[in-house]
């Protein structure tokens, strides 16, 4: 778990930090989705965080919202 971990996040990430993350998800309003093999094995999960989208009638760019 956690070479998975390390190259998913790149570094050691411990439960109780995903946990965390996974309670604050806004599942009412944002987007998660799965990515399928061909064997529709689930073999990775995208969340986008609507929040971050400006809102209706925002002329600014989308890149402008995002405090990265």
């Amino acid at each position: 778990m956690k070479t998975t971990r390390l190259l998913r996040f790149g570094q050691i990430v411990l439960d109780h930090v995903i946990e965390n993350y996974v309670r604050n998800l806004n599942f009412g309003s944002d987007v998660v989705f799965g990515v399928f093999d061909n064997t529709l094995k689930l073999i990775g999960v995208g969340y986008l965080d609507l929040a971050y989208l400006p809102a209706k009638g925002d002329k600014r760019p989308p890149s402008s919202a995002c405090p990265c």
